[in-house]
C-alpha cells in the first residue's frame, strides 16, 4: 500500500475528442472534489477540431491537478487506446488510471482506490449509468440507489494499474482503432504478468454522464472483420506495440498539412471548393482524374471540366439490389479498374489526384482501393466524395424502411435456408441499412486498414465532413 507522505502518487488519464465542455468540467470539477487531492490527471486531446482544442485547453487551464496533452491527429480514426498511451507515457507516477471524460467520481473515489492500490492490483470500478437528463448534479450521490450499475464485464471506466506494469507491456494495443475491446485485451494481458483484479464499486462510485450512442465513425462489422481475428492472431502475445508506443503526433508529422495547408487551419471545405483547389494546385502535376457514376457527372463544378480527365463509373442501384453486396465490390472494382486503364492509355501519365465520386449504396473492395492508389504518382492524392449522409434513389429509402421491419420474415428464412443464414443475413442489412448507413464510408475505412503506401490521410476531418482523402507514399 502506497504511503500518505508520497506526493502526486497517481496520475489519471482520459482521452477527447470534440465532446462538448460541459461534461468535461463536470468530470474535472467531481475530481477537484476529492477527499484525497495528492493526483495528477492528464487529459489528452487526440485529434479535436482547431477551435474545439482551443477551448478544452482554456477549461483544463482553470484545474490546476490537470495537464492538457495535445495530439494532432485529425481525420485518423479514434483511437482510445493511443489517447490513453499518450498519458501513461507521460506520466511520472507510480500508478495510472485510465478513465473517461464522461465519468463523474464520488468524493471519496480516489482514496478508496488508493487504499486498495498494492502495487500488484488492477483495480476497477462498474459505473453507475445516469440517466437522459439527469441535472442535479451538486447532489449526484443522493440519488445512487435509482441509477441502473453497469456489470463487471466493464473494465474500460476505470483501470487503475502500477505504470511499470503498463510500460512492461506497452500499454494499450494501438492497432485496436475506434471503441471497444482495448480495455478488456488491457485486462488480459496484465494478469498474465502477474497482477489480480480487484473491484471497488461496493466501497465507492462513478457515474457515467448520459450521451447519445455515439462509436466514433466504427464502421459496420468492424469488430467482426478486424478485431476478432486480430486478437485471435496476438492471443500469446503480451506486448504488441512497438518503442513509439505513447507518442504525440505533431503538426509538422503530418504529410497531409503541408499538401494541403488550408486543413492545418482547420478551414472547411465543401466538396466543390475542395476540388476547385485541387485543379488550381501548382504543386501538382496537370495530370488529374475524376472518375463518377453517370448520376453526379460534372457535379462538382466547372472546373472539373477544365482541369481533370473524365471517367465514367455506371452501376445500376437495380442490380446491387438484386445481385448483393459481393456484386457491387466486384463490379465496382472491374469498372474502376477499366476506367483507370482508359485515362492511363489517353493521358499516358499517372495523375497527381484522383477524385472518386460515386453513390453511397456502392461498396469498395480492398483491391479497387489498392488500385485507386497506385494509379497515383508519389505524394498524389486520392479524395473520395460522399461519405457523410446516404445519397440515395427514393425507392431504395422506401425499400429501406419496408426491409427494416421484416425481422419475422428474416428469421423464417434463416429457418428455413439455415446455410445461408449469413448471406441472407447481409441482405437484410444491406436492405434494412439504406436509411441510415454509407456503404461506401464503410467500405473505405475498412479497406484502407493496414495499407502500405499511405503517407496521411484524412478520413472523417471535422473540416471535411462529406468526404476523405488519402496522400500516397
Amino acid at each position: 500500500m502506497l504511503a500518505e507522505s508520497e506526493p502526486r502518487s497517481l496520475t489519471i488519464v482520459m482521452g477527447y475528442r470534440d465532446r462538448d465542455l460541459d461534461r468535461v468540467e463536470r468530470c474535472l470539477r467531481s475530481l477537484g472534489r476529492q477527499t484525497r487531492t495528492e493526483f495528477k490527471a492528464i487529459l489528452v486531446d487526440y485529434g479535436s477540431s482547431v477551435q474545439n482544442s482551443i477551448n478544452i485547453r482554456s477549461l483544463v487551464e482553470q484545474f490546476k491537478f490537470c495537464d492538457y496533452a495535445h495530439s494532432d491527429t485529425r481525420g485518423w480514426p479514434w483511437n482510445r487506446s493511443k489517447a490513453l498511451n499518450i498519458g501513461i507515457r507521460l506520466a511520472e507516477t507510480d500508478f495510472v488510471l485510465a478513465t473517461d471524460v464522461d465519468m463523474m467520481f464520488n468524493h471519496d473515489f480516489i482514496e478508496t482506490i488508493m487504499e486498495y492500490q498494492d502495487g500488484h492490483s488492477l483495480i476497477h470500478c462498474a459505473p453507475y449509468w445516469l440517466p437522459e437528463g439527469f441535472s442535479d448534479w451538486n447532489y449526484i450521490d443522493n440519488y445512487r440507489s435509482s441509477f441502473q450499475k453497469g456489470d463487471r464485464a466493464q473494465r474500460g471506466g476505470c483501470q487503475c494499474a502500477p505504470r511499470r506494469f503498463l510500460l512492461k507491456t506497452n500499454g494499450y494495443d494501438e492497432a485496436l482503432e475506434y471503441w471497444g475491446a482495448e480495455d478488456d485485451d488491457l485486462y488480459q494481458r496484465l494478469m498474465k504478468v502477474g497482477l489480480r483484479e480487484i473491484w471497488v464499486d461496493d466501497q465507492t462510485a462513478m457515474y457515467h454522464q448520459w450521451h447519445p450512442v455515439d462509436r466514433g465513425h466504427t464502421p459496420h462489422k468492424y469488430r467482426d472483420l478486424k478485431i476478432t481475428p486480430y486478437l485471435e492472431n496476438v492471443d500469446d502475445l503480451i506486448v504488441r506495440n512497438d518503442a513509439n508506443w505513447g507518442g504525440i503526433i505533431g503538426q509538422g508529422d503530418r504529410v497531409m498539412f503541408d499538401v494541403l495547408p488550408k486543413f492545418k487551419e482547420g478551414v472547411i471545405l465543401e466538396w466543390p471548393d475542395m476540388v476547385e483547389l485541387l485543379s488550381n494546385d501548382q504543386n501538382l502535376s496537370s495530370v488529374r482524374w475524376y472518375l463518377t457514376d453517370s448520376s453526379n457527372l460534372l457535379a462538382a463544378s466547372k472546373s472539373v471540366e477544365s482541369s481533370f480527365s473524365l471517367g465514367a463509373i455506371k452501376i445500376s442501384w437495380l442490380k446491387s439490389l438484386l445481385l448483393g453486396p459481393k456484386y457491387m465490390e466486384n463490379e465496382v472494382g472491374q469498372r474502376i479498374r477499366a476506367a483507370l486503364d482508359l485515362l492511363k492509355s489517353e493521358s499516358g501519365m499517372q495523375p497527381s489526384v484522383i477524385a472518386l465520386d460515386i453513390s453511397s449504396y456502392i461498396r469498395l473492395s480492398r483491391p479497387s482501393f489498392l488500385a485507386l492508389l497506385d494509379g497515383l504518382t508519389s505524394r498524389g492524392i486520392l479524395i473520395i466524395n460522399n461519405l457523410g449522409q446516404p445519397r440515395l434513389p427514393r425507392v431504395l429509402t422506401v425499400l429501406g424502411y419496408f426491409f427494416k421491419n421484416l425481422n419475422y420474415l428474416q428469421r423464417v428464412l434463416n429457418w428455413a435456408f439455415p446455410g445461408k443464414k449469413d448471406s441472407m443475413d447481409d441482405l437484410f442489412f444491406h436492405l434494412a441499412g439504406m436509411t441510415r448507413l454509407n456503404h461506401l464510408r464503410d467500405s473505405v475505412y475498412l479497406a484502407r486498414v493496414d495499407v502500405d503506401g499511405i503517407l496521411d490521410y484524412a478520413l472523417h476531418n471535422p473540416a471535411m465532413e462529406d468526404y476523405c482523402i488519402f496522400v500516397k507514399a
